[in-house]
């Protein structure tokens, strides 16, 4: 009977490498390495770098890696930005590129060598003197660039551009374009009688107007002138029978001898309100206006009216009939010339008076002014 236990299995009899190796101490994280038949020995990291002969590799990830100074030598780079200190022409083979450039020999775009004969050191052009060489030219000294426009310009036959807004002072030449317009110094025409009309607004004229000047606005302007005289006299008379229109009232014109001219004019339905018109012409000035009229006990108060502007009021009531009174009202300003409407309107009456009536014979419009 074999009473000794039975051998495991992977069982291995102990022998000289066994030995070796439990003979082995713990100091620090280290490896195990053989040094010669049936023998190891423990090697620290360090040492095991120095063993696999690594002792040059440094432990920093490619990722982060920015380089290092002892770089001398590199392949092609193709792609990447150049950001460090400008690259020295002893290190360049002086190949102008530009991605936007057509690099073609006809275009001389790129040249084995580049000579510049001078220095940027103040504002310049490169100008190019020769084959691959060039110099730089101070800012105002005379250069040529050829251009389409510009060889048209130098010919005499550039004929302009629509983009052009702005010119200075043309000196010589002939305007053959549209006609220039009033408010940029033109007529606007393209006759002298249509430029006439264009300027003097004469076609609100007839053959009782003339061009004449305006004292208020300084304007040429046409006026009325009848029978030819000067328009806007300094005189104007007018008369009741030749009025304009009637505004209210029945206006009655009698014979008297006993007033001036031998006649009379007045509101036969005597109502308040009652308006007579008349239209003339008025040159631009001051004047005094007179009243040729009557008072008597029946009689109202009578506003006189320019345009929409009331210029002299008159109470014509009287405890006796009074005829051949001249009511004066001075210093009445027109502003500008023109044919105006003249208003005497029946504005009310005197407590004492019984009625509205209005006698008068004549108005009068004399220029001081």
């Amino acid at each position: 009977m074999n009473l000794l236990p039975s051998k495991p299995v992977g069982y291995q009899p102990l022998d000289a490498n066994l030995v070796s190796l439990a003979g082995l101490t713990y100091a620090a994280a280290s490896f195990v390495k053989m040094t010669g038949a049936n023998t190891f020995a423990l090697r620290t990291i360090g040492e095991t770098k120095t063993d696999l002969s690594l002792n040059l590799v440094e432990n920093t990830a490619l990722s982060t890696w920015i380089g290092s100074a002892n770089i001398t030598t590199l392949g092609t780079i193709a792609t990447g930005t150049w950001e460090g200190a400008s690259i020295s022409t002893t290190h360049t083979d002086a190949k102008c590129t530009d991605a936007t450039a057509d690099n073609t020999a006809t275009n001389e775009t790129s040249h084995t060598t580049v000579v510049v004969d001078g220095d940027f050191s103040s504002n310049g052009i490169l100008n190019r003197t020769g084959a691959g060489v060039y110099s730089i030219l101070a800012l105002g000294t005379d250069v040529q660039a050829y251009h389409a426009n510009l060889a048209a310009i130098a010919a005499g036959t550039w004929t302009g551009a629509n983009s052009i807004t702005t010119l200075g002072t043309i000196a010589t030449g002939t305007w053959q374009s549209t006609d220039v317009g009033i408010a940029y110094g033109g007529t606007g025409q393209s006759t002298a009688q249509a430029a006439i009309d264009a300027l003097t607004a004469v076609s609100g004229a007839t053959n009782e107007h003339v061009l004449t000047k305006d004292t208020v606005t300084g304007n040429a302007i046409f006026k009325a002138a009848p029978d030819g005289g000067d328009a806007g006299a300094g005189t104007t008379l007018l008369f009741p029978l030749f009025y304009d229109s009637l505004t209210q009232g029945t206006w009655l014109f009698t014979a008297d001898a006993a007033r001036y001219l031998n006649y009379n004019c007045y509101n036969g339905e005597n109502n308040d309100g009652d308006q007579i018109n008349w239209k003339t012409y008025l040159n631009a000035g001051t004047y005094t206006l007179k009243f040729l009229y009557s008072k008597s006990a029946a009689s109202g108060i009578v506003d006189l009216y320019i345009d929409a502007a009331e210029v002299a009021s008159f109470d014509a009531y009287n405890g006796i009939t009074v005829k051949n009174l001249i009511g004066t009202q001075a210093g009445i300003v027109v502003a500008a010339s023109g044919i105006k409407d003249i208003k005497l309107i029946i504005d009310g009456k005197n407590g004492a008076s019984s009625n509205y009536y209005i006698n008068f014979v004549l108005i009068g419009f004399y220029r001081t002014a």
